[in-house]
């Protein structure tokens, strides 16, 4: 009735609404994350995450996307449609975190005495949780040495700092008692005299 041709009219309406999908297709999936974090709760504000290769405390749940603090006070923003299709690590669930510091010592360091060293030392810090107990084991026999690990559960936000402590602690004990990490290994020369 006014002139136009309807089959350009309808190409050019549906290559616009396509056009439209394609743009509102991530916004459309941020939302549909949103909803989905926010009916089942993987995770509040207050809780210690990881997800595509960030660790930080939730600071805020948003529709669209979640406000991360970092310990160095950046502040990440996570689009929830990654966040809810992804691997995601809740560290504040179980409430407590691991601090693990390896340790590599001579192979003739006798494992008894070691352990009656250092495992006062992880059991008698303030911030160590008591259940599980610490411990300290051989992960790995090198030439020459063993590689050992120290482990003990705190509150997640009190890792970093329980670590730093408990190394400065195992190291003066260490050079105290004369315990070496393990000698290198000579390679022998080809070449006999």
């Amino acid at each position: 009735m006014m002139g136009l041709q309807t089959t350009s009219f309808v190409a050019v309406l549906g290559a616009a609404g396509l056009a439209v999908g394609l743009a509102l297709q991530g916004t459309l999936a941020n939302f549909a994350g949103g909803v989905l974090i926010l009916m089942f709760k993987p995770f509040a504000p207050g809780d210690v995450i990881e997800s595509q290769g960030k660790t930080s405390m939730v600071k805020a749940i948003h529709i669209f996307d979640t406000i991360l603090s970092t310990p160095q006070g950046d502040t990440v923003i996570l689009p929830n449609g990654a966040l809810s299709n992804n691997i995601l690590i809740n560290k504040t669930i179980e409430n407590r975190a691991l601090v693990e510091i390896l340790l590599d010592v001579d192979g003739q360091t006798n494992l008894d005495e070691l352990r009656a060293l250092v495992l006062p030392l992880l059991t008698g810090h303030a911030q160590v949780l008591p259940d599980p107990a610490p411990s300290l084991g051989i992960v790995a026999l090198v030439p020459g040495g063993m590689n050992l690990a120290c482990r003990a559960y705190t509150l997640p936000g009190d890792n970093a700092a329980v670590h730093g402590a408990l190394i400065e602690q195992i190291q003066r004990v260490l050079l105290s008692h004369g315990i070496q990490a393990p000698a290198k290994q000579k390679k022998k020369d080809k070449k006999t005299a």
